[in-house]
């Protein structure tokens, strides 16, 4: 069978961010398994090629079904890195409250109408214990990172 892109970008991305493929396999390995998740809903988020999965908005963010199955049906990585793998390496570092409050701030970017009062009442729905500092703190790391623009 041929590897496609979003394989191998996968695969790259887990050999960038130093996951041991065997960790994907253990059922305790839910907070692993939820960060790269985040992670590849940020490469996806900021227009990285290859990543082309379909998330759902689940209680902890983003979820993909399709990217759950890749990463359990992975055995090898592949030589090589993704063009952004020092920011996917960046947010992966983050803990993972970090990660569940950026990934909803991405997911409700496109949608807030707002000022970003609005949007952090937005987040809040999903993210009640994310304080109006710790959500500014986070947006402005996203928009120096230029994950997001507005």
């Amino acid at each position: 069978m041929p590897v496609v892109m979003a394989d191998e970008k996968l695969s790259a991305l887990l050999n960038t961010l130093q996951v041991p493929l065997p960790e994907l396999k253990k059922e305790a390995n839910f907070g692993l398994k939820m960060r790269i998740q985040h992670v590849a809903y940020m490469l996806q988020f900021v227009g990285e090629e290859g990543f082309n999965f379909s998330f759902s908005t689940y209680f902890r963010g983003p979820y993909s079904v399709d990217l759950a199955k890749k990463c359990s049906l992975m055995t090898e990585n592949p030589e090589g890195a993704i063009g952004r793998s020092e920011l996917a390496r960046w947010f992966f570092d983050h803990d993972l409250e970090w990660l569940n409050a950026a990934v909803t701030i991405m997911m409700l970017s496109s949608s807030h109408s707002g000022g970003e009062r609005e949007w952090f009442e937005a987040v809040r729905q999903y993210r009640e214990r994310l304080s109006e500092e710790d959500f500014k703190s986070i947006l402005a790391e996203l928009r120096k990172r230029k994950i997001i623009a507005v």
